[in-house]
């Protein structure tokens, strides 16, 4: 959460913006990724009934907080709101956060180690 939520004020703060794009626009959506997908091992690791719906309502959920916060700035400085953009990261949460939590799911190979 931490990860997406630094992701998310690099991008409310003007980190990522300019004409041309940004050298921090890349490294942030990769850091916003690995912390949804972390999201969802955590929650998947936490949860013994229905792992992966709680890795994806995980990180879904995060996006949806942050996406909040970015919406309320966006209409108080009188900015338009791109809505397409929200819902590709509400997939994009959706796919990592069940990937993470498939990778908390995986059986461990200690068990299977000769010695």
């Amino acid at each position: 959460m931490s990860l997406l939520l630094t992701a998310g004020l690099g991008r409310a703060t003007g980190a990522t913006d300019g004409d041309d794009g940004s050298a921090w626009a890349f490294p942030l959506v990769v850091l916003a990724l690995a912390g949804l997908g972390a999201a969802g091992w955590v929650a998947a690791r936490r949860c013994r009934s229905a792992p992966l719906i709680h890795a994806a309502a995980a990180a879904v959920g995060a996006v949806v907080l942050v996406s909040v916060v970015a919406v309320v700035r966006l209409l108080v400085a009188g900015d338009d709101v791109r809505w397409g953009l929200g819902a590709v990261w509400l997939l994009l949460a959706l796919a990592t956060g069940i990937a993470g939590g498939l990778w908390a799911l995986r059986p461990s190979h200690k068990a299977n180690s000769p010695g």
